[in-house]
């Protein structure tokens, strides 16, 4: 490698793992820049483009997450009741024939 990297230790933490596994590029800038200089650039290149805050890139991914989990949980909730809504039916029409035999 021919860039002089600011991280430049030979062993790699935990953390660092998690960050290569969310995303390559994110762990080899932090180690090549470091995250203060990271954050600068970052801060620098917003004020280029106009972009105030970026918070509400991460309030929408949350959103967006959130309401993934909304809807996953409603599709539980109507397979249980059509799981429910089957096992009256079969109870029914078993207690059904049960009686009429008996009569």
């Amino acid at each position: 490698m021919s860039e002089k990297l600011k991280n430049s230790r030979t062993t790699i933490s935990a953390s660092e793992i998690n960050r290569f596994t969310y995303c390559n590029y994110q762990w080899y800038y932090e180690r090549l820049y470091g995250s203060k200089q990271l954050r600068e650039l970052k801060g620098e290149r917003n004020k280029k483009i106009g972009v105030e805050n970026t918070y509400s890139n991460f309030k929408r991914g949350t959103d967006f997450h959130n309401e993934g989990y909304r809807k996953m949980m409603a599709r539980r909730k109507l397979i249980r009741g059509c799981i429910i809504a089957i096992v009256i039916i079969i109870l029914c029409t078993f207690i059904y024939f049960k009686v009429r035999q008996g009569v």
